[in-house]
């Protein structure tokens, strides 16, 4: 049960660390994310789903921005989690 709990702490921090970095590359994921939390009521909180389904699409055309710009670097990063799930895979 710790190791299940300890696998889902590194996942979300993982996901918070891309968050963070999309943020810091590109203006519009920043800016998205600096509007939603200072405008952010409970009466928002019906929007909660087009919400998201914006964040959705601004971070998939951030992502997709950013592997153009740097293809080397993105194919690397691909076959690192790759061989990564691979080794994980092997030792568990």
């Amino acid at each position: 049960m710790r190791r299940r709990v300890n696998d889902a702490l590194i996942s979300v921090g993982a996901v918070m660390l891309l968050l963070a970095a999309l943020a810091a590359l590109d203006d519009r994921v920043r800016a998205y994310f600096v509007n939603t939390a200072s405008g952010a009521t409970p009466r928002d909180a019906a929007d909660l789903g087009a919400s998201l389904s914006d964040v959705g699409f601004i971070l998939l055309t951030a992502v997709r921005d950013q592997s153009l710009a740097y293809a080397p670097l993105t194919i690397f990063a691909i076959v690192a989690a790759i061989l990564l799930v691979l080794m994980v895979r092997t030792t568990s």
